[in-house]
């Protein structure tokens, strides 16, 4: 998944004021990096400012994409405006910037800021505030001892008395009283966590709504709202925003894209132009910082799918991306219990021929186009149940292992039941066949009921971790999430046995039915017990691969700890040495 802003985001510290290098007065010229900035050119042209900070704060130039984007917030314009773009291109920073620049031009700007996250509303006026403080151009702007200032809002130095402070930040959440605004800034305020599904949605809408209600308007002033965003969803409220034709839609996708229905009227001028004017720039990267190799990555690492939304700004997703797990991106091998290649090339062009599958027709399973003759035992293996509840579900069960990055799954299937002897026997079994490490069990509904009777069977059988686990985002966006990132990079490996098995099932409760027909919308396919298994297997596999990353890691820097402190005890040629053994440090010196 793309970093998301939340409570998890470090939380920036203001400024002491006897940290700070204070100028005494307004200066004509400011020089930064050998290039002169005017005053009266700072004050005028937002651009010009721009540029002034960016070099400030060590980013040199701004790029193209970053230029335009501060011309249009600045531009004339009568309706609201909205930036969609991936993140890192800095939009929250140009807004930032524009931000203090409306400042620097009126003391008297009333500027709400609304974010994901209380944590990062507040980094929002930290921000500020520490920017002022250490500007020589704005300097003048700090608050006063006897103004309003805190994490959340701040007055600015010249102020007149208002009920209403010069900026405050909040989270879209947070309720907001007595604030007047005449700038209302919406900051990324949709990730996961707050619009994954139609309610939190619903309530996101409500929210936004409210935000609005507080701007000023009157014969003198009409307030204005600038909304940053990049869609988290094919139901994105961004999308509902641009349709009320409210916005003047300022897109800057991360490639050159055609100029379908979708595209009309939202990109960039400057980016439709150039299509115009060369349609075979179509694919490449549009900003110089965000070239082809890194957007490749940035593919492969979220999946194509989240991708088009992300990074693309289209939730209007073709066939071949609403349909994001494809069989052909599987790699199908006769798995061995003991040991198995340590390395798999995989090529699209290595189809299986005469392979039944559920699928769509135009699907195919691939084996490996070259295994390595060096061979390895598993380091790690789940068995993954998702327990059958009160609906037609099946109990459904995957075996996963992990060897050398690669994800093998080596077993998987359904059965009838859930709570009764014959299905926990059953499970009890396969645990103890492929020797696993760990059962990891779906807690459907939150008791532990399920990994009692399992573990009171298992106690006399297989001596292994049992884990409980509840899921609480979305299930359809959450097994796409896990799946299509690692099917992307074919680090999937699945036991043929298995998936021929699999095709001798109903279609619906078929693996390559369910896998090849999910979408992200809620209740795409009437079943999914074993796609869900799969997800919560690999998922937790894929946590421990990480654990294990972590725990590497440390090991790793002990062991150099250990040896610096070895050679700061024993010299670079201790090795030379005889040391006699004591018990009392200080004798060796």
């Amino acid at each position: 998944m793309e970093y998301e802003y939340d409570e998890d985001l470090d939380e920036l510290e203001e400024l002491a004021d006897d940290s700070v290098e204070w100028l005494e007065e307004i200066v004509d010229v400011y020089t930064v990096n050998g290039i002169d900035f005017f005053f009266d050119d700072l004050i005028e042209d937002f651009t010009v400012f721009y540029r002034y900070m960016f070099h400030r704060l060590g980013f040199g130039e701004p790029t193209e994409a970053q230029l335009e984007m501060a011309k249009f917030l600045n531009s004339p314009n009568e309706q609201d405006k909205m930036i969609m773009a991936l993140r890192g291109l800095a939009k929250s920073l140009t807004t930032q910037l524009y931000v203090l620049w409306r400042l620097l031009r009126n003391n008297n700007e009333k500027i709400l800021v609304r974010s994901a996250s209380s944590k990062r509303s507040r980094n929002f006026t930290t921000f500020l505030l520490n920017l002022i403080k250490t500007t020589p151009l704005l300097q003048h702007l700090a608050p006063r001892s006897d103004q309003r200032k805190s994490t959340e809002l701040f007055d600015v130095n010249g102020a007149e008395p208002s009920d209403s402070p010069n900026v405050f930040s909040a989270g879209i959440g947070a309720t907001v009283t007595g604030m007047r605004a005449t700038l209302i800034i919406s900051d990324d305020i949709e990730v996961m966590s707050n619009s994954g599904t139609p309610e939190t949605r619903a309530t996101l809408n409500d929210q936004f709504a409210e935000s609005i209600n507080l701007l000023v308007e009157s014969d003198a002033i009409t307030g204005e709202t600038i909304v940053l965003g990049t869609p988290q969803s094919a139901d994105s409220i961004y999308t509902g925003l641009m349709d009320s034709g409210a916005f003047d839609v300022f897109m800057i996708p991360a490639e050159y894209v055609p100029l379908d229905n979708w595209y009309a009227g939202k990109l960039a001028p400057f980016v439709k132009k150039r299509i115009e004017e060369d349609p075979s720039i179509i694919g490449q990267a549009v900003d110089t910082r965000f070239n082809q190799k890194v957007l490749a990555k940035r593919k492969m690492r979220i999946g194509k799918s989240n991708y088009a939304l992300q990074y693309l700004m289209n939730p209007n997703l073709q066939d071949e991306l609403k349909y994001p797990l494809k069989l052909k991106d599987l790699i199908v091998h006769d798995i061995d219990d003991i040991d198995n290649p340590i390395r798999f090339i995989y090529s699209s062009e290595e189809q299986i021929r005469r392979f039944n599958h559920r699928g769509f027709a135009s699907d195919y399973v691939t084996k490996a186009a070259w295994l390595s003759d060096e061979r390895a035992k598993f380091d790690f293996t789940i068995l993954a149940i998702d327990p059958s509840g009160r609906g037609s579900d099946e109990t459904g069960y995957i075996i996963v292992s992990l060897m050398g990055g690669k994800i093998f799954v080596r077993d998987f299937g359904g059965l009838k039941g859930g709570y009764e002897d014959e299905p926990l026997d059953t499970l009890v079994g396969i645990a103890k066949k492929y020797n696993v490490n760990r059962v990891t069990v779906e807690s459907n509904f939150g008791d532990g009921a399920y990994l009692k009777m399992l573990e009171a069977k298992l106690v006399n059988v297989h001596n292994c971790e049992t884990v409980d686990v509840r899921a609480t985002t979305q299930k359809e966006t959450r097994i796409i999430d896990t799946l299509e990132p690692l099917m992307n990079q074919h680090r999937i490996i699945v036991d043929r046995r298995a998936l021929e098995k699999d095709f001798d099932k109903p279609t619906q409760y078929s693996l390559t039915y369910q896998m090849t027909h999910l979408t992200r919308e809620r209740n795409c396919i009437p079943h999914d017990d074993i796609i869900d298994t799969w997800e919560l297997g690999i998922r937790d596999l894929v946590e421990y691969m990480n654990r294990g990353d972590l725990v590497a890691l440390e090991k790793s820097k002990e062991e150099k700890a250990a040896e610096v402190e070895r050679i700061m005890r024993d010299g670079f040629f201790g090795h030379l040495t005889q040391h006699k053994t004591s018990g009392n440090f200080g004798t060796k010196y």
